[in-house]
């Protein structure tokens, strides 16, 4: 550039100031000298778990085998998630019948019974499960553990001869690892591969390439190991909770808390060693070489290193020309207690579980507290049931009902198919901090007619017509014994009187205030 352009150029900047840098609307989006090493990336969630995934996957296993609070996370989702009885399930068949005269729908008490009756049949391990070593509540509870842990998790679905049992339908588990993580393709019909699986361009799975033999099943020939089979995705169900749009597979559900989770294990690990070292070695003899006399110091070990053993309750005297040199470190830290519950408490609020979960420490919690702090983790169980049942139960009753009437077990029309595929399942629920309390407001609630039996027994795993029926069934039994059972109503009961009180007696106070 000659002189010429370089003298205009300086007149422009002069005449046209240059403009002041725009402040960033966030402070999250600042870059400052605190958020220098904050680094992030827009990426889908697929490219971001295709370079991490298989990390997280070994060392999530690596904390379920080594790490207590890991377990205890784990535990609490199978006994939360699936519960130990697993969901309970119920036909909800009904038919139109004539009552007094008008046309009402109505449970199909026969068809109910029979759908349950081979259901439960089916639950047993040598029909459900492939391997005939699960039942179905016991495939649940690993399931949720399975998925909670490995973000992602296979049920295969076999059918006909292949399930080897009388309903000719069976489940078949399969870990992520089943999976070809590492294929990735674009076919010519536009459909895609990702991890394994392809898709259609609506994002629906077509197949799955898998495994049959796990890749880290070293006890097994290594070329039995890569062979691959493609398995349609009508026989497949891809089990795992997304956290983001178009996601293919799921991420474990600690991946926000397991740093925290390892650190603070390692520190409870050094700080137990720490004690340890403490409680065992308890001094050195220093040599002050003044008139030196090894004989009363004990025998000599292998590497010549002058052995004394300190024995509980005696006084020794030193040999001489030797000075002892107490070793006392501080250990076990009384820190430690108080920073481990801060870092469990982050850990906790990542896994989405009440800190007592995960600890088993109740010190600090009192009744108001634990109720806040369990209510709102039961709410995130609820929400992990609705969709264990909306991805994997619901759409498994179908396949089943069909396999088990076609096979004869379930001895229903299979032309009212769609009638007898009526599936309900219920989740576990947890008893009240205060169950009487609970109690005298069902009570209340069923008095101002604003719930119903039915309504609160479905939400706590029960079913209206199975309770009405074993209550017959036992006062029929007691009439027959000629033993007395106490009959009261409840919508006359004195504790709903009583509820009441509390509110008449405030009422009178405030007219008293006024007057």
């Amino acid at each position: 550039m000659n002189i010429f352009a370089k003298t205009l150029r300086r007149l422009a900047n002069r005449m046209d100031p240059p403009r002041a840098m725009a402040k960033r609307a966030y402070s999250g989006a600042a870059f400052t000298n605190a958020l220098a090493n904050w680094r992030a990336s827009q990426t889908t969630g697929d490219a971001e778990l295709r370079t991490s995934y298989r990390v997280l996957l070994n060392r999530c296993r690596e904390l379920e085998r080594n790490n207590p609070h890991m377990a205890a996370f784990l535990r609490a989702v199978e006994m939360n998630a699936a519960g130990p009885n697993g969901f309970t399930f119920q036909s909800n068949i009904t038919e139109l019948r004539k009552v007094d005269g008008v046309f009402r729908l109505m449970p199909d008490e026969l068809a109910n019974s029979r759908v349950e009756d081979a259901y439960y049949r089916w639950s047993k391990p040598r029909f459900c499960s492939l391997n005939q070593q699960l039942s179905y509540p016991a495939f649940q509870r690993l399931l949720a553990r399975t998925v909670a842990r490995d973000g992602t998790a296979l049920i295969r679905k076999v059918r006909g001869a292949a399930a080897r049992n009388e309903f000719n339908f069976a489940l078949q588990m399969l870990e992520v690892d089943h999976l070809d993580l590492d294929l990735f393709a674009a076919r010519a019909n536009g459909n895609a591969v990702k991890f394994g699986i392809e898709f259609d361009p609506d994002g629906r799975p077509v197949s799955y390439t898998i495994f049959p033999v796990h890749p880290g099943d070293t006890s097994v020939a290594s070329g039995s190991q890569r062979a691959r089979v493609v398995i349609p995705a009508s026989d497949m169900i891809l089990a795992m909770l997304p956290r983001r749009i178009s996601q293919v597979i799921g991420d474990p559900w600690i991946v926000s808390a397991m740093s925290a989770m390892q650190m603070v294990g390692k520190l409870e690990e050094y700080e137990l060693i720490a004690g340890m070292v403490c409680a065992s070695k308890m001094g050195f003899f220093v040599n002050t070489g003044e008139g030196v006399d090894t004989g009363a110091l004990g025998t000599e070990g292998d590497t010549g290193t002058t052995i004394d053993e300190a024995v509980p309750g005696a006084f020794n005297t030193l040999p001489r020309g030797y000075d002892l040199k107490t070793f006392d470190p501080s250990h076990p830290n009384p820190d430690v207690t108080g920073f481990t519950k801060l870092i469990l408490r982050e850990v906790a609020v990542g896994c989405g579980v009440a800190a007592s979960t995960l600890t088993g420490d109740l010190s600090d919690t009192n009744y108001s507290s634990m109720r806040a702090g369990l209510g709102e983790e039961r709410e995130n169980w609820k929400m992990v049931q609705n969709w264990l049942t909306d991805t994997v139960l619901e759409p498994i009753f179908p396949e089943w009902l069909e396999m088990a009437m076609l096979s004869g077990k379930l001895n229903l029309p299979f032309a009212k198919f769609e009638k007898f595929n009526q599936p309900k399942y219920h989740g576990r629920r947890w008893t009240s901090v205060n169950p009487l309390e609970d109690a005298n407001a069902l009570k209340i609630l069923l008095t101002m007619g604003v719930t119903s039996r039915t309504q609160y027994l479905n939400q706590n795993g029960g079913d209206f017509g199975e309770t009405i029926a074993e209550l017959g069934i036992e006062m029929a039994q007691a009439k027959e014994l000629d033993v007395p059972i106490v009959d009261k109503d409840p919508y006359q009961n004195q504790d709903v009187a009583a509820a009441d009180k509390p509110l008449d007696n405030a009422n009178q106070n405030t007219k008293g205030a006024n007057s």
